[in-house]
C-alpha cells in the first residue's frame, strides 16, 4: 500500500529574514552580477550546442569546476574570463581603448569676485560653464566688498 502525503508543514522562522537584513547592497549587487555572468556563460555554451563537458574539455577544466562557475558563486580571475570569451567567442565585458581620446584638466582659481555674486551664485555660474566637460567647480571664494 502506497501512502501519499498531501499535507505540507509550515515553518515560521526569521532566520532567512535575519540573514537577508545582514547583506549589504554592495554584496547583493555583486551576487547579482556573478549570477548574470554565469547565465551569460551558460547561454553561450548552449548556443554553441555544447554540453558542460564539451566546454570543460575545450577550456581544459573538470566538468565539476564548470558546474561551480555556472552556479553564480564563483569569483573568476580576469585571465579565466578572457579564456572563456575566447573559447566561446563572446564578449563578457565592453572594454575599449580609445587612443585618440585626450583628457584635459582645467583649474580655475578665483580669489576675488564682485560683491553682487555670493559664493553659491558664483559656483553655480562656473558649474554651468563647466557642465559640458563634466567638471564641477569647488573652491573657497572671497567676495570683494
Amino acid at each position: 500500500m502506497t501512502r501519499t502525503m498531501n499535507s505540507r508543514k509550515s515553518y515560521n522562522s526569521t532566520v532567512i529574514d535575519d540573514l537577508l537584513r545582514e547583506i549589504t547592497s554592495d554584496e547583493l549587487s555583486g551576487t547579482e552580477k556573478r549570477m548574470l555572468l554565469a547565465a551569460r556563460i551558460d547561454d553561450a555554451i548552449k548556443i554553441k550546442g555544447w554540453r558542460k563537458q564539451d566546454f570543460a574539455k575545450a577550456i581544459g577544466k573538470k566538468p565539476s569546476e564548470i558546474s561551480k562557475w555556472l552556479s553564480g558563486t564563483h569569483n573568476f580571475t580576469v585571465d579565466t574570463l578572457f579564456d572563456i570569451e575566447r573559447i566561446l567567442d563572446i564578449h563578457l565585458f565592453k572594454l575599449e581603448c580609445k587612443p585618440d581620446t585626450t583628457y584635459k584638466t582645467y583649474v580655475y582659481s578665483v580669489t576675488n569676485i564682485p560683491s553682487q555674486y555670493n559664493q553659491q551664485n558664483w559656483l553655480s555660474l562656473m558649474n554651468n560653464k563647466l557642465s559640458k566637460s563634466s567638471y564641477k567647480a569647488k573652491s573657497s571664494i572671497n567676495t570683494q566688498n
